[in-house]
């Protein structure tokens, strides 16, 4: 979390904060692995939006983000385009990384390791 960001963009509204709730970690399969990653965590958050558009009394959403660990379980960078506003770390600058991260966000392990930390 200390790469996590606040007041940050995303779509048309503002993030003003986010609380982190649970994380949780899994290997990523040896078949999907690249750019040196392997390990997926995911992190169950509680975001608070400034929008003037949303409705007044909206507290906020919880949901997940993800982020890609090396072997040593350091950060490679956000997983997919959603949870990169979230955190400050760049991911690796090669072409391939944001259909890879993309692909995997959208993957059976990426939504199985988010039953571990749903509270629904």
């Amino acid at each position: 979390m200390a790469t996590a960001q606040s007041n940050f963009k995303t779509g048309d509204s503002t993030i003003s904060s986010f609380k982190f709730i649970e994380a949780a970690t899994a290997p990523i399969p040896e078949d999907v692995q690249q750019f040196g990653a392997k390990e997926l965590m995911v992190l169950l958050v509680a975001i608070n939006i400034d929008d003037p558009n949303v409705e007044d009394g909206f507290q906020g959403a919880q949901g997940p983000e993800y982020v890609v660990l090396d072997a040593d379980g350091q950060p490679l960078g956000p997983l997919g385009t959603f949870s990169q506003p979230f955190f400050d770390i760049e991911p690796p600058e090669d072409p391939g990384w944001t259909a890879w991260a993309d692909g995997v966000a959208d993957s059976d392990v990426a939504y199985d390791l988010f039953g571990c930390v749903d509270p629904n």
